[in-house]
């Protein structure tokens, strides 16, 4: 048997074998086991799942790109402005898994992720009434065409 099934079964032997009196200290232990590897020494922990859900966020970033994609197609914003933008969702998509990777996603990284998504949604507002049209859409959508010869 090598070190490291050893050493896995001691780790969950230990994380199982609870009194029934320390029932406070069970949800600390949920989790998956990790192993560290640090030259020849081998650390064990238990990773404790946080707080990851981020529902309103979540809900933001689809509610800007669905913004996105329907000013495109209105022609309301040009392709350069709508590449502008997407961006700007990408990198709160990669803020936002930076944040779940130590696996709690504090107050302060909400407050930052929310500040991101406020300042693109005021771009995206701001560049889909700066008065541009997509080429071959002069005019608003919806509006009459009206043809004279």
């Amino acid at each position: 048997m090598s070190f490291k099934t050893i050493a896995l079964s001691l780790a969950t032997a230990a994380a199982f074998s609870l009194p029934a009196a320390s029932a406070q200290a069970a949800p600390a232990l949920k989790g998956k086991i990790v192993i560290e590897r640090s030259g020849d020494a081998q650390l064990i922990k238990v990773a404790r799942r946080g707080n990851l859900r981020t529902p309103g966020i979540n809900r933001r970033l689809a509610n800007q790109q669905l913004r996105i994609r329907n000013g495109f197609r209105s022609g309301r914003l040009t392709f350069g402005e709508a590449r502008r933008v997407r961006k700007g969702v990408k990198r709160v998509r990669n803020a936002l898994r930076r944040a779940r990777f130590d696996g709690h996603v504090s107050r302060f990284e909400r407050r930052r992720l929310h500040n991101m998504l406020d300042r693109n949604g005021r771009k995206i507002r701001r560049l889909a009434n700066n008065g541009r049209f997509a080429r071959g859409l002069r005019r608003k959508p919806g509006a009459s065409i009206h043809l004279s010869f």
